[in-house]
């Protein structure tokens, strides 16, 4: 585990986020953010060593939970291949996911 950094760090952390980017879903202004420095399962941990349970992962693409090995490894492998593409492109990944979504999900006929 690293060890935990001076609160200062912490500080920059935050303002450098909250002066360089934008927080999506939310205002932009008057923000408290967690420092996030590591996860691991369910949870997440700031810089100075403070567990959060993580209840809005699911919401995006980690409802399997942080730091999985499968998933770490499947993520490895597609990057070799290709991480992204804008949303007017395709990828055989891509299709093959929404087939299988469509079929575990699909109601029966």
């Amino acid at each position: 585990m690293p060890a935990p950094s001076t609160l200062s760090e912490t500080q920059e952390i935050i303002q450098d986020n909250l002066d360089y980017t934008l927080f999506s879903w939310s205002k932009q202004k008057g923000l408290n953010p967690i420092a996030v420095q590591r996860a691991e399962g369910v949870y997440l941990y700031d810089y100075e060593g403070k567990r959060y349970l993580d209840f809005s992962s699911g919401l995006i693409n980690v409802n399997i939970g942080h730091g999985h090995p499968r998933i770490a490894e499947a993520v490895y492998r597609q990057m070799q291949e290709v991480s992204y593409v804008t949303p007017g492109c395709v990828t055989r990944v891509r299709g093959q996911l929404g087939k299988k979504l469509a079929e575990i999900t699909a109601p029966p006929r």
